[in-house]
């Protein structure tokens, strides 16, 4: 009776993860995309209604975070899905003020190059200015990345994780049943344990597709009231330039980012490392200096597990689905970003 209880427990919470997981990559969009007719002159015109495209890149992403979460709280103890709601909740609280200081300081180097322009592309609804890519999407800075590595550190210890064997959480063994079935009862252990520190990993790569789109408009210079300084004054006649894709500048982000959170766990393995070399001979080295250089590889390869699946699952997936929806040229090392190539 307690395993059948145990399996209809899980079946109710694992089925849906599971189906939504597997049917993920096969549609890794968020968008919906409707054709409308609208009046014009004597005749109609087709309007094409894109909701979702502002964040085109981050949405798609933040549903597999999501499928992600559902084991993780499956298998956690109480506490620590306080936490995790918590976490949830900072994390899209901190991704929509980076989202926020991202656009301040593009509207800042707008204004200080060519005021003219970016007050035309404000009127217009438009990103603030052409290197809307350099300064707004492709850089990534430290201050942004370390909140998410606070929050991996908080997650562990949070639910009386310790740096010792002894610490381990024994009891997500029994969550679904009081026997020790397997392969359920070492996978459970091995979530409750290292699941919230690689989740938290997962979502490094949000922090630079966050509200993002796969096109950015250039200005339509014709309607400002005159040149800006160094600008010369397009004819009528020249046309204007098409959207340039953010494809690139996406995924090179979202690199970036990935790599600043192993630099941030991997400089704390470092110090652990030297400071158990250089403490060899204490009488605590194995209660401490090396028992803090174990959890610290520990953690460093979860999250580097994390960040490469979300990068080549996730991004990957995200990037080359929208890519052939929008006939965005392919996201290489080499390619820049370029005009759209049909449509």
């Amino acid at each position: 009776m307690d395993l059948q209880r145990a399996g209809i427990v899980l079946a109710w919470t694992s089925i849906p993860a599971t189906l939504g997981t597997a049917r993920w990559p096969l549609v890794p969009v968020a968008l919906h995309i409707s054709l409308e007719q609208a009046p014009m002159g004597t005749g109609h015109k087709t309007e094409v209604h894109i909701l979702g495209f502002a964040n085109a890149y981050g949405a798609p992403f933040a549903v597999l975070w999501t499928l992600i979460l559902s084991p993780v709280w499956l298998a956690s103890q109480p506490s620590m899905q306080i936490t995790l709601a918590l976490a949830t909740a900072a994390s899209l609280a901190d991704l929509e003020l980076i989202d926020a200081a991202r656009d301040a300081r593009a509207l800042q180097v707008s204004f200080s190059i060519d005021p003219t322009a970016a007050l035309a592309r404000l009127r217009q609804g438009l990103p603030t200015t052409e290197i809307w890519q350099e300064h707004g999407t492709a850089g990534v800075r430290m201050d942004e990345v370390v909140p998410l590595v606070l929050w991996a550190h908080l997650a562990f210890f949070a639910s009386r994780h310790q740096a010792t064997l002894v610490s381990l959480q024994w009891k997500a063994v029994f969550v679904l049943t009081f026997k020790v079935p397997y392969p359920l009862s070492p996978l459970f252990v091995i979530l409750d344990t290292f699941g919230p520190t690689a989740l938290i990993a997962l979502a490094v790569p949000l922090i630079r597709i966050w509200n993002v789109a796969p096109l950015v408009a250039m200005p339509d210079t014709s309607s400002s009231s005159g040149p800006g300084p160094g600008r010369q004054p397009t004819p009528a006649q020249e046309p204007q330039p098409q959207p340039m894709s953010q494809a690139r500048f996406a995924v090179l982000a979202a690199v970036r980012a990935a790599l600043g959170m192993s630099l941030c766990l991997g400089a704390p393995l470092l110090s652990s490392a030297l400071s158990a070399a250089w403490l060899r001979r204490h009488l605590m080295v194995w209660k401490v200096f090396a028992l803090w250089y174990m959890l610290g590889a520990a953690e460093l390869l979860c999250v580097d597990v994390a960040v490469l699946g979300g990068l080549w699952l996730g991004i990957g997936r995200i990037v080359t689905r929208i890519a052939h929806m929008f006939v965005l040229p392919a996201p290489t090392a080499s390619a820049s970003s370029g005009p759209v190539e049909g449509q």
